[in-house]
């Protein structure tokens, strides 16, 4: 799933919150040392184009850029450079801005360029549900939508709203209002941002940060043994986590994620147009011992709903599938699927009941296939297996030439439920790719979103997962748990679980 996957690969982990470091002079590495850099795993950035989301993520994540809203570690959408907002009427918003915030080139955040950056994702159809954008006053904006649209601020704080000043040209640098500015890019080396001494948040603690590019899981992870980088922003391998505490001089933060790893099912294909058969799948598949044995025990958290336990969205009355294999085979032979001739393996229109299980080579998801294979064949379904790369995966999906595809799905990025429409709304690309088209959800899933009461919403949106967890076009499985290892002494990350990982101005070496 092209657009998910490319958000997950910029989303960080989670816990904690910004915590301030000490200038102690017996420290080598004291915040405010002339030439304090930290060395950081993530890749090298050399797309400057912040209107497309995990670019901007990338950016925000280097603190060179920042959106107007953003989301709390409790999933509150609260102002960033804005500095308040008021709903006119049912179409539009008032965005008061802050005042005197600087660009790295030195001109000032105000309406127009606030406008140029928004104006960008609207010009572009990626803002399709706003009619206009005018100017209010110097540090105030009107945001006209087309419709009711209760989503708004929620979008404001998505990586791509980034504000950037009107003199990008988005070709090999990128000018932004964080911390850090960008100072150079080594194509497939590293970045570097260096501290920006008029930031308008205060004093930046960091001179510099040099993001250091590497793909390879247990490259980083010597690499921090060895002491050649001071943290890894991409995660550390399940199996390395205790080795990685065992190191005096390294920490873990865990961070419980609100994407899920899936299965994609192909409604529109064979048995599996029978919702009861993917009902009996579901039963089929005992998520505490997939997250033992394919997540180590520590690297998922079982889960049963599209949103997490902690969400205010998340309709509590909806079933929980536990694991029930007697269950599984009394929907399945009510579908007409059974073992007639007694040699294990189910029947389905006179052939052995075969489905195919797809995933590409990522995170976790090839143990978590090889388990999900053998607890489907407990019951007699012959799984065959297919770890393949994404973009053959992709191209299957779009085909709908598959059975079963376990991949990662978001239903409340930005901790709003308006996610659930990027799966479930028939001309999503996930719906289309499984060939889920549901006028009932469509009609619910616009309501919800046009729906400027929270009370309202709630009840659309609990009918939503409702319906979806019946139907059941995507399977939840387990929600990802990351781990990211560092210095001991570097502190002042954001690592709230609903956005991006982030430095701040804070990020430094403690003692």
């Amino acid at each position: 799933m092209k657009k998910i996957l490319l958000v997950i690969m910029v989303l960080a982990l989670s816990i904690g919150s910004m915590v301030g470091c000490s200038n102690s002079s017996n420290d080598s590495r004291t915040s405010n040392k002339e030439g304090e850099v930290a060395k950081i795993i993530y890749g090298a950035t050399d797309s400057y184009d912040t209107s497309v989301n995990y670019v901007a993520g990338a950016w925000i994540t280097a603190g060179v850029v920042e959106t107007l809203f953003t989301v709390d570690n409790d999933g509150n959408t609260v102002e960033f450079l804005a500095d308040g907002y008021e709903k006119v009427d049912d179409l539009t918003w008032k965005i008061k801005l802050k005042e005197n915030v600087k660009f790295h080139d030195g001109n000032i955040m105000d309406a127009d360029s606030v406008i140029f950056s928004l104006n960008r994702l609207v010009e572009s159809d990626q803002m399709n549900y706003v009619d206009s954008i005018e100017k209010d006053s110097d540090y105030s904006i009107l945001i006209k939508t087309k419709t009711p649209y209760a989503a708004l601020l929620s979008k404001l704080s998505e990586y791509k709203s980034a504000i950037v000043s009107p003199k990008n040209t988005f070709k090999d640098s990128l000018i932004g209002t964080g911390p850090f500015k960008f100072d150079r890019t080594e194509k497939d080396v590293k970045t570097v941002v260096s501290k920006f001494d008029e930031y308008w948040g205060g004093e930046v603690k960091l001179d510099g940060i040099e993001f250091v590019a590497s793909e390879d899981d247990m490259s980083n992870v010597y690499m921090l043994y060895n002491k050649d980088v001071n943290a890894s922003y991409l995660p550390v391998p399940v199996t390395e986590v205790e080795n990685i505490k065992a190191k005096d001089y390294l920490k873990v933060e865990k961070n419980e994620k609100v994407e899920q790893t899936v299965l994609l099912i192909n409604t529109k294909k064979g048995a599996l147009q029978d919702k009861n058969v993917r009902q009996a799948l579901s039963y089929a598949i005992d998520r505490e011992q997939l997250v033992e044995k394919a997540c180590e025990g520590i690297g998922g958290i079982p889960s049963y709903q599209y949103l997490p336990e902690n969400s205010k969205w998340l309709n509590r009355d909806t079933r929980k599938t536990n694991y029930d294999k007697k269950k599984a085979l009394e929907l399945l032979s009510e579908a007409g699927i059974s073992d007639t001739n007694g040699d294990g393996v189910l029947e389905y229109e006179g052939k052995d009941f075969e489905l195919s299980l797809m995933t590409y080579d990522y995170n976790l998801f090839k143990p978590s296939v090889e388990v999900i294979q053998a607890q489907l064949e407990e019951i007699g379904v012959k799984v065959n297996l297919e770890v393949t790369t994404w973009d053959v995966t992709d191209k299957k999906m779009q085909d709908g030439d598959y059975d079963l595809n376990l991949d990662m799905a978001v239903f409340y990025e930005f901790a709003n439920p308006h996610s659930l429409s990027d799966n479930f709304q028939s001309d999503s690309y996930v719906a289309k790719c499984t060939g889920y088209n549901n006028k009932e959800m469509d009609e619910l899933l616009e309501k919800a979103g046009a729906a400027t009461n929270d009370d309202e919403r709630k009840e659309y949106y609990n009918k939503i997962q409702k319906l979806a967890l019946e139907e059941l076009p995507v399977m939840p499985l387990y929600f990802d748990v990351k781990y990211i290892a560092m210095d001991k002494n570097l502190e002042g990350f954001d690592f709230n679980p609903n956005m991006v990982m982030k430095v701040t101005k804070d990020t430094c070496f403690d003692e």
